[in-house]
Formats: structure tokens, sequence, C-alpha cells
């Protein structure tokens, strides 16, 4: 009887675990048929739609930090202001080029020139075509405003940091210690790279912003502790460019006095695009030869104001100010 009792025991338990099973599966089951009831399959006719359509949906921000970024007001200067701003910057690095720098063919090259020229940090082909420009009295003050321009503001660039950064250095370390393929994290895809990335640089320059107020507010300011930084890029320009200096009569600053004034000016509107709502990158095509160099950058818009992807990155139009030695005045 006990024997019967327990078997008959046993029997129910093994049928109740048996019926939850069942009904997990079931209930599964129907959620799965549920799911995919809910899902509308992408109406895409060609490959280019598809990838546009991935892109998209990978380059969304999350719909909650959207709309945390979207409420963060950052400075909005026009596009005509910004590239007025810009130019204004690059001026007195080409109004110092004739003033300080001679175009006689030199007799000898120092050897320490080529080594000064490659602690700027510019790529091996960059580096190689400026020096045949710097060396060609024909292309010399074209060459040294764009290597100016260029070394400072790739240095105000957060998609192309380098060892003379002239951002904040907490800004330079997070950048380099992110295991990215490419100097610039626009080489990544849009989910993995450019677009959380941005949004960052968004919450980044808030925090930096000394007065939160309701609409725009002001770009932020380079930062007092900036001052080995800007000394490093000013050495580092003037030690390349001493052989080329006319000789000075004592009167007035030298060319490594207006080199700091000149890269302290263009501090301020670098800062001031770093900080901008939308995401800005400094354009250099196309790349200096004999034909054309450029001595005002291009700006590219790479994102939005809520942090979006651009699928085509614009220029801005204006510019890049591109000069034809021979042809064109500085």
């Amino acid at each position: 009887m006990s024997t019967s009792i327990r078997d008959g025991g046993i029997g129910a338990a093994v049928g109740v675990i048996i019926g939850i099973l069942l009904g997990a599966a079931s209930v599964w089951f129907y959620f799965v048929k549920q799911r995919q009831a809910q899902i509308v399959p992408l109406e895409v006719t060609t490959f280019r739609e598809r990838i546009e359509q991935e892109l998209k949906i990978q380059a969304e921000p999350p719909r909650k930090m959207k709309q945390v970024v979207s409420g963060l007001e950052l400075s909005c200067k026009e596009d005509g202001s910004l590239r007025l701003a810009l130019g204004m910057a690059c001026v007195p690095f080409a109004n110092n080029a004739p003033t300080f720098y001679h175009t006689e063919k030199l007799s000898e090259v120092p050897d320490a020139f080529e080594e000064s020229l490659r602690r700027l940090c510019l790529d091996e082909v960059l580096t190689e075509t400026l020096k045949d420009l710097l060396l060609d009295p024909k292309t010399r003050l074209f060459a040294i405003v764009h290597l100016q321009v260029r070394v400072v503001f790739s240095n105000l660039d957060i998609h192309t940091i380098g060892p003379l950064s002239l951002l904040p250095s907490f800004v330079t370390g997070f950048i380099q210690s992110l295991p990215l393929s490419t100097k610039s994290y626009t080489g990544q895809s849009k989910k993995h790279g450019l677009c959380p990335l941005t949004l960052w640089r968004i919450l980044t320059v808030y925090s930096m912003t000394t007065d939160k107020i309701i609409g725009p507010g002001p770009a932020i300011k380079p930062a007092k502790n900036l001052e080995p930084q800007i000394k490093r890029v000013v050495n580092a320009l003037a030690d390349v460019l001493d052989v080329f200096a006319k000789e000075h009569d004592g009167k007035g600053p030298t060319h490594r006095e207006e080199i700091d004034l000149a890269v302290r000016d263009a501090l301020g509107v670098g800062y001031e695009i770093f900080s901008h709502r939308f995401e800005w990158q400094y354009s250099w095509d196309p790349e200096p030869t004999r034909d054309g160099i450029t001595i005002t950058p291009g700006l590219l818009q790479l994102c939005d104001q809520d942090g979006m992807s651009l699928w085509e990155p614009e220029l801005m139009e204006g510019l890049p100010d591109l000069r034809i030695p021979g042809k064109h005045p500085l």
C-alpha cells in the first residue's frame, strides 16, 4: 500500500515538472511568434540602400542619451562667422611670412633642418613634400604659412590627436588610450567610432563651460595650464624656420616671438571649433604642391547637433583658401 502511494506521488511530481516545462515551452513559442509577427522586413531594393539603412541603425544613439545631448546648449556660431574667424586666425601667419623670412636660395641645408621638421610629427609623405616646398625659394613663403597653420590646427583637432596636441591633456590622453586603428576616429564604423565619441565630446565640452545658460553658451577657453604645450609647439615650429629667418636688427619682435603670438591667437578659434555644437574636422585636401598650397584649411561637418553622423561630410562653403605660388599673393 505504501509502495503504491509513493509511486503515485513520484508520478504526480514528474507530471507536474513535465507540465511546467511544457507550459514554459508554450509561452516561449508564443512570444517568439508574436515577435516575428511584429518584425516588418526592410523594403530594400539596392545594395546601397541596404548599407545606408544599416549605417542609419548603427549611427542612432540611445534615445535617452540623444534627449540629454539635445538639451545641452553649446556654442553655435553660423557658418559665415565661423569661416571668418578661422580665416582671421590664419592671417597673422600669412602676414609674418614675407616680413620675417627670406626667399634666397640656401647655400647649405643644416643637418638639423630635416630632424626639426620630423619633430613636428607630420606623416612621412607630407614631411618630404613640405621639405621640398620650403627649400624652393618660389614656394617657400606659402609653404611656411601652410606648415604653421597645419601644425597648429591639426593639434587643435580632436580627430588628429598627436604628441603636440594643444587640446586639454585629459582629452588628448583619453583619445590616445582608445583602441582605434587610424589617427582619425572617423575611420571607424559609425556605431563604434564617430557617434559615441561625438556624444562624449559634447558632454565633455558642456562640463568644461563656466556659464551654463539657457540658449547657446560661450565657447570654452584654453586652460592656463596649457602653457607647456603652447611653448612646445612654438619652439618646434621656430626650430624648423630658423634657417629661413631674416637677420634681426635688434628692433621689434623676432620671428620666434611672432610665431608665439600667432599661435596664441589661433588657440581661441581652435577651441571655439572644438566646443561647437556641430562636429567639425579640418580638411587639408588638396595636399600642398607647387600648383597650389592651402593657407586656410577647410572645415568638414561630420555630425548634426544631436550627435548624428552625416552620411556624407559637408565641406563649409568658401573654404579652404588655396593659393598658387607665383600667381596669387599671400
